[in-house]
């Protein structure tokens, strides 16, 4: 269930109050005199930070419910094209293609301006061996994009992409 950043606060309000309390302690214990004052301060702040909030939260609802309508919209999308697909299509590894108004559908392997969808595997992510142990290496190739100062750089990258030895990432990997 969402819960908006005022839900949290208030929620959140007797840690804070635990924390402001603590601090007054600290406080109380160096300079007695700056207590009042100190408390004055840290009960309009937080005053303040649950006005704000509950001012905004209407806008905050609106927002996130305009974002889960978007998403669903292109889920809803994407699981017609899917069900439009032959079963061999569907058997057939993911790519999908972003669209102009910001979303994806799928499309061919190797389309341009397509990318290898790849599924999650959370085996990956459980520990079996020592916590320490890697697991991963995040090798990134990042092409600048037009111009001619980047075309020397998107080369040179690109070079290094086809160059790049995997089998030795894979062996740094293995156990």
């Amino acid at each position: 269930m969402y819960q908006s950043a005022y839900q949290r606060f208030l929620i959140d309000a007797p840690a804070r109050k635990r924390v402001r309390e603590e601090a007054m302690a600290q406080v109380a214990a160096l300079d007695k005199a700056q207590v009042p004052k100190m408390k004055e301060t840290l009960e309009q702040t937080e005053r303040e930070m649950g006005e704000g909030l509950k001012a905004g939260e209407a806008s905050e609802r609106e927002h996130v419910r305009k974002g889960v309508a978007m998403s669903t919209a292109v889920v809803l999308k994407l699981r017609g094209q899917l069900a439009a697909m032959t079963p061999a299509e569907r058997a057939a590894p993911a790519w999908l293609k972003d669209t102009r108004d910001g979303t994806y559908e799928f499309a061919a392997p190797g389309t341009p301006g397509s990318r290898h969808l790849i599924s999650d595997d959370p085996a990956f992510y459980r520990v079996t061996g020592s916590p320490i142990e890697m697991r991963a290496i995040l090798v990134v190739f990042k092409l600048m994009g037009k111009g001619a100062r980047r075309d020397h750089f998107d080369r040179a990258i690109y070079d290094a992409y086809k160059t790049f030895d995997w089998a030795a990432v894979a062996r740094m990997l293995a156990p």
